[in-house]
C-alpha cells in the first residue's frame, strides 16, 4: 500500500505544480503579457492562450487553475498524514482521497469535452492535468485496503471534521487569499 500512496502523493505534488503554471499562465493573458511564443501556444489545436481567454477559464472571476490548485493543497495534506500515519484510521483517509481524486477526474472529463467541443482547442498543461487525474485516481484505487462504503461519509462528518472542513477551508483561503 505504501507504494500506491507515495506514487499518488507524488503525482499529487506534481498537479500542484502544473495547477500553478496554469494559473500562473491565466493572469499573464489577464494582463496583457501573454505571448505567442509561449511554451504552451504550439498551434491553433493545442494552444493554452485559446483555453485561457475562454469564459470557461474562470469561475467566479477565479481561475479554473486555483480551483485545481487548491484541491490538489488539500489532497496533498491528505496523503501526507495517511502516508506518515498520523491517523488512526489510515485506509479511510486512503478512500476518501479516493473519492476525491474520482471527483478532480470527472471535472478533467467535463473539461476535456468542454476543450473538444466548444473550443475546438487544447490546452497542453491541461491535457498534463487531466492524465495526472486519472494517473493519481487509478494509484489511490489502487492503495485502497477496502471498499469504499457510504459510513465513511456519515463517520467523517461525525468523528473527524477536519477531514470535510480542509476542503471547504483550505480552498477558501486560497483563492480568496484571506
Amino acid at each position: 500500500m505504501v507504494n500506491w500512496l507515495l506514487a499518488s502523493l507524488i503525482i499529487t505534488v506534481l498537479s500542484i505544480i502544473n495547477h500553478l503554471y496554469l494559473a500562473y499562465h491565466h493572469y499573464l493573458l489577464k494582463f496583457g503579457f501573454g505571448s505567442a511564443q509561449s511554451l504552451c501556444n504550439v498551434s491553433q489545436t493545442f494552444n493554452c492562450d485559446i483555453t485561457a481567454a475562454s469564459n470557461y477559464s474562470s469561475f467566479l472571476g477565479i481561475p479554473i487553475a486555483l480551483f485545481g490548485f487548491s484541491t490538489h493543497v488539500v489532497l496533498s495534506l491528505w496523503l501526507l498524514i495517511a502516508f506518515i500515519g498520523l491517523t488512526d484510521n489510515k485506509d479511510r483517509i486512503i478512500r476518501v482521497s479516493f473519492i476525491l481524486s474520482l471527483a478532480i477526474a470527472l471535472v478533467s472529463v467535463v473539461m476535456f469535452i468542454i476543450s473538444k467541443s466548444v473550443l475546438n482547442s487544447f490546452c497542453p498543461f491541461c491535457m498534463v492535468a487531466y492524465v495526472l487525474s486519472f494517473a493519481n485516481c487509478f494509484l489511490l484505487f489502487k492503495a485502497r485496503s477496502s471498499e469504499i462504503s457510504f459510513s465513511d461519509g456519515t463517520s467523517l462528518l461525525k468523528e473527524q471534521k477536519w477531514i470535510p472542513l480542509s476542503l471547504i477551508i483550505i480552498p477558501l483561503r486560497i483563492v480568496t487569499g484571506k
